[in-house]
């Protein structure tokens, strides 16, 4: 994904929630400054206005001093606008300003800053926020997540046998790491986020009571049923292979010769 990133080109990740869109921006800059825009009044950008005199000024929002900071010290950077479709619209036009001339007053970006926004589809609960000026600055890309990398990810950070089982199911294949099913409050989506906290969940508690309607909760019926299917089948191995061992102990003390004194 690195070549799709420029200081001359703004892109524009397009993808449903929690397959991955920040995670892997994140993973591919030394400091990322992640700006949720849906949350942004129009001063977090063009600073707070103050005077001098008979003159008006601006203050330097700490997203322009920690890129300036990070680029200094020879780092990779990036401004990363989260759901750029839900921002407001006197925040959508100050951004329109930076994004076009990546500056805004006396703020202005590093020459080596990357510039980098996410937008869920309207199915996904997108906004429209994103005029069509703004979408003239952008290359457009529709995002879907990285099966190996989450994968390879994923094998870092879960250890038990049931989440090396899920998490191989997923590489393979087998279980679909994005999938939909349902509408409004009936809707339930397999995602990487989805997926991951459906591992956490199972490595913290296990399968003890209530873990089934987590599952459930989380995840598509189909997905959820899968992997309690390879949780079920992962644990019984683990059983079956501990009997074996311990017949197989018994017999070989029932076979070693007993020193009588």
């Amino acid at each position: 994904m690195n070549h799709l990133f420029s200081p001359d080109v703004p892109i524009l990740l397009i993808g449903p929630p929690g397959v991955g869109k920040t995670a892997s921006v994140q993973a591919h800059f030394d400091h990322a400054e992640v700006v949720l825009t849906s949350t942004l009044v129009e001063e977090d950008i063009a600073g707070l206005p103050y005077r001098e005199g008979e003159y008006d000024y601006r203050t330097i929002p700490s997203i322009f001093r920690r890129l300036q900071e990070a680029s200094d010290k020879g780092q990779s950077t990036v401004l990363f606008l989260d759901e750029l479709d839900k921002s407001r619209r006197a925040v959508a036009d100050t951004l329109l300003t930076l994004v076009a001339s990546r500056r805004v007053g006396n703020a202005s970006l590093p020459n080596k800053t990357c510039i980098v926004a996410a937008a869920n589809p309207p199915e996904f609960g997108g906004g429209d926020g994103i005029s069509d000026a703004m979408m003239s600055r952008f290359s457009a890309i529709d995002y879907m997540p990285d099966v190996c990398a989450w994968s390879e990810w994923a094998d870092k950070q879960f250890a038990s046998n049931e989440a090396k089982m899920v998490i191989s199911s997923v590489r393979n294949g087998e279980l679909a790491i994005f999938d939909m099913v349902g509408e409004g409050l009936s809707k339930r989506i397999t995602t990487p986020r989805t997926l991951t906290m459906a591992l956490k969940v199972l490595e913290r508690t296990g399968t003890d009571e209530g873990f089934d309607s987590i599952m459930r909760g989380l995840l598509t019926p189909a997905s959820a049923s899968q992997i309690l299917h390879i949780v079920t089948h992962t644990r019984n191995e683990v059983m079956n292979h501990s009997i074996m061992n311990a017949r197989s102990g018994v017999s070989k003390n029932k076979n070693r010769p007993v020193l009588r004194v």
